[in-house]
């Protein structure tokens, strides 16, 4: 099981508030869920939150983590002092997860108009997922 990865062989996807998508936590980002204390932390090198926890929700192949406004901010690292804290994680905007799925594409040699084309009617979150799970189908 990977540091990302909340159920053994289903791929953790992290839904922030009030938005319609979600998004992989790239490498170097970590995730703990707390569904006891309805808390999610988030974090990476430099940065990191404590979250309220909205939902939690499995599929076949994914757990999409809503989280709510944060409750603590901090900053991480060697060298830091209180007061050096962030706003929180750095949420990704739709574009550079979208960026960052096609790199993860292209590594994996997958055909690119795969990764251009929406099927009709697809939301932003359905063409991510089918990305997801095309990029997962391809070990990628």
């Amino acid at each position: 099981m990977s540091a990302n990865e909340i159920v053994a062989g289903k791929e953790t996807v992290v839904r922030r508030p009030a938005a319609g998508w979600s998004f992989h936590l790239p490498e170097q980002h970590v995730i703990e869920v707390n569904r006891d204390e309805n808390f999610v932390a988030l974090s990476m090198p430099g940065a990191g939150g404590v979250y309220g926890l909205s939902s939690f929700t499995e599929t076949d192949d994914e757990v999409i983590v809503e989280v709510d406004s944060v409750i603590v901010a901090h900053a991480t690292g060697v060298g830091e002092q209180p007061g050096d804290a962030t706003d929180g994680y750095p949420f990704p905007e739709i574009h550079d997860e979208f960026e960052r799925l096609h790199g993860r594409w292209q590594r994996a040699g997958l055909p690119e108009q795969g990764f251009h084309a929406y099927a009709p009617g697809s939301t932003h979150e359905d063409k991510l997922r089918d990305i997801r799970r095309q990029l997962r189908e391809a070990n990628a």
